[in-house]
């Protein structure tokens, strides 16, 4: 089947070390278990693995579904698309005070009640999503990276980490956490997305560090 032979995307984040110091030590230490793990694959059981990806990428997918605005019909956006379009509405959630973090969420439940919900959502509605692919140029691959460490830098510290955390791709708690927060918020109005080039259109365009 298609969704068989389609590789799911792969997110290595990248962190500049100062970013990473100023982590809270137990989310510092899950993070650097979480990289370590992711490479050296080889070394993590596969279904875990598997199911890591799979989760990152339908995350991926319902933020493509509530977040861009696009015509009706199959739609596929790059990784670096949709990163760019969440860390800019949360950017603007967290300005306009509509993003209501605190701490105290813990990974657990955003892997077993939140992640459940996503998982929920794709099977009675999911043909509808979006497709997510990785970026095929070296500039999408490195803004893809940024913004991934942009986000788990940002909200990696209002969530508390179970030792399961270690095996998950290192984007993918904050992702649900953005997820997690407009579910029982509000989702912004979604915005319009170019989707021949990794750019966002520059009426929903956003300034990046």
């Amino acid at each position: 089947a298609p969704q068989q032979q389609r590789a799911r995307p792969v997110i290595f984040p990248e962190i500049p070390r100062e970013k990473f110091e100023f982590l809270p030590p137990m989310q510092r230490q899950t993070l650097a278990r979480q990289m370590h793990n992711q490479k050296n694959i080889q070394n993590v059981n596969p279904a875990v693995v598997n199911a890591g990806r799979q989760a990152m990428e339908l995350s991926l997918r319902l933020l493509a579904h509530k977040l861009v605005l696009r015509p009706r019909g199959p739609a596929s956006f790059s990784v670096s698309q949709v990163l760019k379009m969440a860390w800019g509405i949360f950017q603007q959630a967290i300005g306009d005070g509509q993003l209501r973090l605190g701490t105290g969420v813990t990974s657990a439940h955003l892997t077993s009640v939140s992640l459940k919900q996503v998982i929920r959502d794709h099977a009675n509605a999911g043909s509808d999503w979006p497709l997510v692919h990785e970026d095929r140029g070296l500039e999408g691959s490195q803004l893809a990276a940024r913004l991934a460490g942009d986000l788990i830098c940002e909200l990696f510290p209002f969530i508390d980490m179970a030792k399961e955390a270690e095996l998950l791709p290192p984007v993918l708690l904050p992702l649900i956490l953005l997820v997690d927060n407009f579910e029982k918020n509000s989702w912004p109005a979604p915005m319009e997305i170019v989707t021949d080039t990794e750019h966002v259109h520059p009426a929903a365009s956003f300034d990046l560090p």
